[in-house]
């Protein structure tokens, strides 16, 4: 029954988009649970991550990011100051602050993130990925999910995707198969993203938010997220900043000196 539901609902939105001119609406929200170690050696990290679909677009981002970002603007249009907002808001879990924007028209990737108070982003080609599709079968969410896999980005990707939601979307970047990837893992198991819940939204696709990132091209992006994630004392204190009892998205500990060394990015 939940899957003629939402089959049914996903139909009816793509119908009635189909006649709203300039209107970018999202219809579907899938919630993944995400693990990682980003460091070799470090505890692995955990964040919740939700994915919005629309009809040509979707968008990829941390819920606990979201809440927290949420919690300081109302904290700071009530005129609470810096220090109130950072003592009310210590023991709320971080979450990542990337976010994906994904455009099926346009065939690109939009990778927002903030690196040390900056904010900035990039644009890319979304790749296609050359998946292969078995036989092997596995339910999750009582969907009947169909296994694949693929090499992406350095990573050997298995991905159990669903044709009962036909739409070709995923978490991160990983897309292009006959239906909406409801869990994926690289071969080492150092990162994994599993669906655990689904469910129909209704909101548009507000692109003014992201006004105060600035474009730079890819290499540009890519050096500054791997000297933040190697060296971020340096560039921090280049800034002013001084850093102690560094903490990750989960609240782990972290020697920044040992950072380098220890660096396992999602993209090889």
């Amino acid at each position: 029954m939940k899957r003629v539901i939402i089959f049914s609902f996903f139909v009816l939105i793509i119908s009635s988009q189909s006649l709203a001119q300039g209107v970018s609406k999202l219809f579907l929200r899938a919630q993944y649970s995400v693990t990682a170690i980003e460091y070799i050696g470090n505890k692995q990290y955990n964040d919740w991550m939700y994915l919005d679909l629309g009809k040509n677009e979707s968008i990829y981002y941390s819920f606990f990011n979201h809440s927290r970002d949420s919690i300081v603007q109302s904290q700071i249009s009530l005129g609470y100051s810096a220090y109130e907002i950072m003592e009310n808001t210590r023991n709320i879990q971080r979450g990542r602050k990337d976010i994906f924007h994904i455009s099926s028209e346009s065939k690109t990737i939009k990778h927002y993130s903030v690196i040390t108070a900056e904010h900035y982003y990039k644009s890319e080609p979304a790749e296609q990925i050359i998946w292969t599709i078995s036989k092997d079968t596995l339910t999750i969410l009582s969907y009947k999910c169909i296994k694949a896999t693929a090499k992406f980005k350095g990573r050997e990707w298995t991905a159990w995707f669903t044709q009962d939601i036909p739409i070709t979307a995923g978490p991160w970047k990983l897309r292009g198969l006959p239906g909406l990837i409801l869990k994926a893992y690289d071969a080492d198991n150092h990162y994994t993203f599993e669906c655990m819940a689904i469910g129909g939204i209704d909101r548009n696709l507000d692109m003014k938010a992201f006004a105060k990132f600035r474009e730079i091209s890819a290499k540009e992006f890519d050096m500054l997220v791997y000297k933040f994630k190697t060296d971020a004392l340096t560039m921090l204190e280049n800034k002013g900043i001084k850093i102690t009892g560094a903490k990750d998205a989960s609240g782990n500990t972290i020697d920044l000196k040992q950072r380098k060394s220890q660096y396992n990015p999602l993209e090889l």
